[in-house]
């Protein structure tokens, strides 16, 4: 996303497991000034 107001680069992955949903959000900022923030949920699977 590049517009004046808010400027972000991100990409998602989702992993499934026998367990569990696992999801990883990297964040970076477009001029790539510090390190990517990485934002993770961990979703368990039940048996129903």
């Amino acid at each position: 996303m590049l517009r004046p107001d808010a400027q972000t680069w991100g990409i998602s992955r989702i992993s499934i497991g026998p367990e569990r949903i696992d999801w990883l959000y990297r964040e970076e900022m477009p001029d790539l000034e510090g390190p990517p923030v990485d934002h993770v949920t961990h979703l368990p699977l039940t048996s129903r």
